[in-house]
C-alpha cells in the first residue's frame, strides 16, 4: 500500500506496477516476495512518461488490445458509499465492461495473509539492521511483528496458501495485458492530523 494509498489519500496519481517491473536495487526491502517500485505523480501523463522511462516496454505486448478485469462484489470489501458511486461512475466511462472474477478467497483474507507474511520477512530485515535501529520501531510495527511471529506453522502455512492461490487466480484472469480495476482504498480520504 505504499505507493496506492498515499496517492489516494493525497489525491495525486500512483502506479504500482507488476513485481518486479521496475528495479529495486537500493530499496531497503519490507518484504522482497511483495516490495514494488512505482511512481507517484500529479497527472496521468506524468505516470505514463515515468512509466516508459522506468519499465522497458514490451512492444509486442503493449502493441495488444488490453482487457479489463474487476473483482466480484468487490472483492467483499464493504466500501463506504462515496466510493462505491465513485467507483459506479469510473466503470461507466470505459468504452468496455469489465469482466469479472472471484479471487475464490475475501480480499480481508488475503490481505491478512499477505501482511503476516511481509512482517515476518521484516523481521528478517530488522534483525539484519541491528538492535539499535530495531528499538526506534512504531508501536503498531511492534504488534504487526509480535501477532506474525506468534503465528503457528499451521496458520502460516495456510497464509502461504492464500497468497499463493490469490497471486495465480490474478496472473491467470489478467494475464499480460489486462487491468485490474477496483477501489484503491474502501474510505474517502480521512482529515490529515
Amino acid at each position: 500500500g505504499s505507493i496506492r494509498i498515499p496517492a489516494a489519500y493525497c489525491g495525486v496519481y500512483g502506479l504500482k506496477p507488476t513485481h518486479g517491473a521496475i528495479s529495486d536495487d537500493g530499496v531497503v526491502p519490507l518484504a522482497r516476495d511483495f516490495d514494488a517500485v512505482g511512481p507517484l505523480a500529479r497527472s496521468m501523463d506524468d505516470i505514463a512518461f515515468l512509466s516508459n522511462v522506468l519499465v522497458a516496454p514490451d512492444l509486442s505486448t503493449a502493441m495488444q488490445r488490453s482487457h479489463y478485469m474487476t473483482l466480484a462484489d468487490l472483492g467483499a470489501v464493504e466500501s463506504e458509499a462515496a466510493v462505491t458511486d465513485s467507483f459506479a461512475f469510473a466503470l461507466s466511462q470505459l468504452t468496455e465492461r469489465p469482466s469479472v472474477f472471484t479471487l475464490g478467497q475475501d480480499c480481508a483474507r488475503i490481505r491478512v495473509a499477505s501482511i503476516t507474511l511481509a512482517t515476518r520477512a521484516l523481521a528478517g530485515e530488522l534483525v539484519a539492521l541491528g538492535a539499535e535501529r530495531c528499538a526506534a520501531i512504531s508501536p503498531d510495527i511492534e504488534w504487526a511483528l509480535d501477532f506474525a511471529l506468534s503465528r503457528s506453522d499451521a496458520d502460516l502455512q495456510d497464509d502461504e496458501a492464500v497468497v499463493s492461490s490469490a497471486r495465480s487466480a490474478l496472473r491467470d484472469a489478467i494475464g499480460n495485458n489486462g487491468i485490474l480495476i477496483t477501489p484503491t482504498v474502501p474510505q474517502t480520504s480521512f482529515v490529515h492530523g
